[in-house]
């Protein structure tokens, strides 16, 4: 009976760690804000990935995913199939970094506000969370500035060309399946591994249009752009290029540095041929 008693405390304080520790940031509807508060600093340098780092930074430290090619969407209307939400955002309005639910590597949530929904519930204005299977955490208590052990996480780093502050996302979701949920639960980007599925709109920093566009959040109080519907309106008639940031993304071809207006028409089209209800999901 002891030992019974005792294999029960054990199964108790496994079933309780699981349900308080870094599985809690897999629930797919949690915000970037509340993964945040869970895992803060102190509780990722204790986690155990931060520990072996720290141990061996040698061999610890990166870790670089392959992309699945089998995973790659062909075309748009393939993309726009296998996607769960295909939506128009601003830009990030908050970030977190966090270790993932198999506590082997780190990830990157992203908060954004949609502007405009061809596929999906999501209605403009709503809040959406997704994973990202590229980020790093500093393993230390000390300010970030002041360096640090250090672990990386990244998919596909060689094909990954694009690093720069966007205005904009045109997002393709969907739901991580399996095996998937231990690295990127919830939403995130529908192929490549979760990589193929955004493309973002970048401004020029000298440019007007930044003021002009009204497309940026506040990030220190998540507040939607001032006006969705004047943002909307500005990239629909943009002669800015849009981003394919995925070097191996059969979309680079034909899509690549196409005028985001073009870009959105092709996925309004896109969508109105598979039956979307795009039209409807702007902002009032």
């Amino acid at each position: 009976m002891n030992q019974m008693a005792g294999i029960g405390r054990v199964i108790l304080i496994v079933a309780i760690a699981f349900g308080c520790g870094f599985a809690q940031q897999a629930a797919p509807d949690k915000r970037a804000r509340d993964i945040e508060k869970e895992q803060p600093r102190k509780v990722i340098t204790a986690s155990p990935l931060c520990q072996r780092t720290m141990a061996h930074p040698e061999t610890e430290s990166m870790h670089d995913h392959p992309i699945d090619r089998s995973t790659l969407a062909p075309s748009l209307t393939a993309l726009m199939e296998r996607s769960d939400d295909v939506i128009l955002t601003s830009t990030s309005s908050k970030s977190a970094e966090a270790i993932a639910p198999s506590g082997d590597d780190v990830i990157e949530y992203q908060d954004v506000k949609v502007l405009r929904t061809w596929k999906g519930l999501f209605k403009p204005g709503d809040t959406v969370t997704f994973a990202f299977p590229w980020s790093s955490v500093q393993c230390s208590l000390a300010p970030v500035e002041s360096g640090g052990p250090t672990v990386y996480t990244t998919t596909g780093a060689g094909y990954w060309q694009w690093s720069g502050a966007p205005e904009a996302y045109v997002l393709f979701l969907r739901r991580a399946q399996g095996v998937e949920t231990l690295l990127t639960p919830g939403l995130r980007m529908t192929g490549g591994s979760g990589m193929q599925g955004m493309y973002p709109v970048q401004f020029p920093a000298s440019s007007p249009l930044i003021k002009e566009s009204h497309c940026q959040n506040d990030l220190s109080r998540d507040k939607y752009p001032e006006d969705p519907k004047l943002c909307l309106e500005f990239l629909e008639n943009s002669d800015l290029p849009i981003s394919i940031p995925l070097s191996i993304d059969p979309l680079f071809k034909n899509y690549n540095e196409m005028r985001v207006s073009e870009f959105l028409r092709e996925i309004q089209d896109t969508a109105d041929s598979l039956g979307g209800d795009g039209a409807t999901q702007e902002p009032k």
